[in-house]
């Protein structure tokens, strides 16, 4: 009977040399989907500030773009650009905010993303790093 021990230990290695590959690989095209999304969202705030100065209304302001306003923004920057606005409101507050203009949890749950934010950004603002 032969032993095959070895020929599975290669063919183990070449899988996972393939797979740390493909890993790395997707990590490049997430960081370039992100880049791409925060400049098709930079463009459309340059769109829309450039129709207002026209005098046409705001494209931002329709419900079917609040989604798009979050588009490539992360749930940190996310919830500190409304605590900076709103700096008394909880995470339910935030919570109700971000889900009525469709932010994309990426089928996190919405509240422990947002309270891990806010106990971060709070962590921050104390020193804690």
């Amino acid at each position: 009977m032969r032993n095959i021990t070895a020929e599975l230990a290669e063919r183990m290695a070449k899988l996972q040399a393939e797979l740390e590959g493909l890993s790395k690989q997707r990590m490049v095209l997430d960081d370039k989907q992100r880049l791409a999304e925060q400049k098709l969202q930079a463009l459309r705030v340059i769109l829309d500030w450039e129709k207002v100065s026209q005098g046409e209304p705001s494209h931002a302001a329709t419900s079917a773009d609040k989604a798009a306003a979050w588009l490539g923004v992360g749930p940190r920057a996310a919830v500190r650009q409304l605590l900076t606005e709103h700096p008394e409101w909880k995470v339910a507050e935030i919570r109700q905010r971000l889900e009525a203009d469709g932010f994309d949890f990426k089928g996190k749950k919405p509240g422990n993303v947002i309270n891990m934010a806010v106990v971060s950004l709070r962590r921050k603002q104390n020193g804690g790093g």
